[in-house]
């Protein structure tokens, strides 16, 4: 586990590369939890705490795992009620 402070130290680069080496060939499924937005990036997110990531961070990271054997993804925490 990368702990958000860590992550925004390391920078989305180095946070792939730990995940990539983590990961390797296997078999992944992964799980995009809107509360990783700051929310002034997602206004639906389900529990809104200042200090989280942009979207261009969430791109970057998410299309940095790209070459990982993903076999199935979700998206979690959105809130419908805070989304409009």
């Amino acid at each position: 586990m990368i702990k958000a402070d860590e992550c925004h130290k390391m920078g989305m680069e180095k946070v792939i590369e730990a995940i990539i080496e983590r990961v390797g060939k296997s078999k992944a499924f992964l799980t995009f939890d809107v509360d990783f937005l700051d929310p002034a990036c997602a206004p639906g997110t389900g529990t809104p705490v200042p200090g989280g990531f942009t979207t261009a961070q969430a791109l970057e990271l998410i299309r940095g795992l790209k070459d990982l054997n993903i076999i199935g993804y979700d998206i979690v925490e959105v809130s419908p009620l805070r989304s409009h």
